[in-house]
């Protein structure tokens, strides 16, 4: 089992969001408390954060990829599924 992961949001987790908004308030968190991490949405930057990053991230329909790089080089990533509502 791998030292550093991201465990929130979890791998193939789906999110509903109207088609007004491609804002979603996401919870990211590692299992890592000692050392903060870069954030990542589809390979753009979003910010630095120790263990835990919650930010409206722009999403787009299908999947997206958030992936986080610890400052020691450690990484992970997820893919989740965003589904515009009707």
């Amino acid at each position: 089992e791998k030292m550093f992961k991201i465990i929130a949001p979890s791998m193939n987790a789906s999110f509903l969001i109207g088609t007004f908004d491609n804002n979603l308030m996401v919870e990211c968190k590692t299992n890592d408390l000692t050392e903060p991490t870069f954030w990542f949405v589809n390979g753009v930057y979003k910010g630095l954060a120790l263990r835990q990053f919650l930010n409206s991230l722009e999403l787009k329909s299908g999947e997206n990829v958030i992936s986080t790089v610890s400052r020691s080089g450690q990484s992970d990533m997820v893919k989740i599924m965003v589904k515009l509502l009707p």
